[in-house]
């Protein structure tokens, strides 16, 4: 009784292990698929925010001209402070909100 007990289990694991291959198979599939569908909108989308040959997009210059007239109304802020407020600002909250809600 125990052998066929044994026989029908190691069946039944041979089964799941197909079938968990099979899904995991159509999953791979359809990844590529929409990793195919997708590349090229990702890959405009980097070139147009790390292209460092074109205009200054308006939202970036408008925000760090609002940090030069911060400085300017706070006369305690040396050049360096405020190179360091664009330098940590423009990744940390523009991108990351334009990543966020495009």
């Amino acid at each position: 009784m125990d052998e066929i007990d044994e026989v029908k289990s190691k069946r039944g694991s041979m089964k799941d292990k197909a079938m968990t291959k099979a899904i995991t198979e159509i999953y791979l599939t359809r990844l590529l698929s929409v990793k195919g569908t997708l590349q090229q909108f990702v890959d405009d989308f980097f070139r147009s925010v790390l292209c460092s040959g074109s205009v200054v997009p308006p939202a970036v210059k408008y925000f760090f001209d609002f940090l030069d007239e911060q400085a300017q109304r706070h006369d305690n802020v040396d050049e360096e402070t405020l190179h360091i407020w664009k330098t940590n600002s423009l990744p940390l909250r523009f991108w990351v909100n334009i990543l966020r809600n495009p």
